[in-house]
């Protein structure tokens, strides 16, 4: 059987007909967890709020770079001020237990970092967070609000096709870390959230952002969100 994916929404053609394949045009880094949401901009910004801070910082569509299809989803940095550029998406929970949160991204330049915050907000507000420190560090945010180094010496290439996943699998019903993974390296990790006493409605946020060098504009793309639940 021949199949030929034709859109990024879930649709294939199979031997004459028209079928959902959502796992095939997805699927996770590490094969693991349930997709139940994914995003790859092929039909722009409109499942996002974009943000930022500093001269020249913007958050675009553009075909220039692209993780998988034709479109991705590019933010410049601000020059000055915070020199951030991010995107935001609000969700309700799909289900208790190990969530997943992976995307896949490039740099045109060297930044100071890229960082992916997950926040569960309820009765208490929950924070997980990693990044790529401009350094060659992966960290994550510990639970007493300072980072921990997972990997140091990581090398990065600055162009548009050099392209990198990290993914995050999170547990907000015993409030911990689970794994974190970057390229071809899987760290498990069993360690308490970073818990706050704010009571907020009940969702959860995620946060894409990048974050450059002063005086400079240097643009990351980002990619082929996946949103898993039933992580093992």
């Amino acid at each position: 059987m021949t199949i030929n994916i034709v859109s990024v929404s879930g649709q294939a053609y199979v031997s004459g007909n028209y079928v959902n394949v959502a796992s095939i045009v997805a699927d996770t880094y590490d094969r693991k967890g349930v997709i139940v949401w994914h995003d790859g901009f092929e039909h722009g910004l409109n499942k996002w709020d974009p943000g930022g801070s500093g001269l020249g910082n913007s958050v675009d569509i553009t075909s220039v770079a692209a993780w998988l299809k034709d479109s991705c989803c590019m933010l410049t940095c601000g020059s000055t001020l915070q020199r951030n550029s991010d995107i935001q998406k609000q969700f309700n929970p799909y289900s208790t237990g190990n969530l997943g949160f992976e995307f896949s991204f490039a740099t045109d330049a060297s930044i100071d970092y890229i960082q992916l915050q997950i926040t569960k907000f309820g009765a208490e507000t929950r924070i997980g967070a990693v990044d790529i420190y401009k350094d060659g560090r992966l960290r994550y945010y510990k639970a007493d609000g300072t980072w921990e180094t997972l990997e140091s010496g990581l090398e990065f290439t600055y162009e548009t096709t050099h392209w990198y996943t990290v993914k995050m699998v999170l547990n907000f019903t015993d409030n911990k870390y689970v794994r974190i993974i970057h390229q071809d390296k899987t760290f498990d990790i069993d360690t308490g959230l970073r818990i706050l006493p704010h009571t907020f409605p009940d969702y959860i946020l995620i946060q894409v952002r990048a974050v450059g060098l002063a005086l400079t504009n240097a643009k990351a793309y980002i990619d082929n969100f996946i949103i898993t639940q039933d992580e093992p």
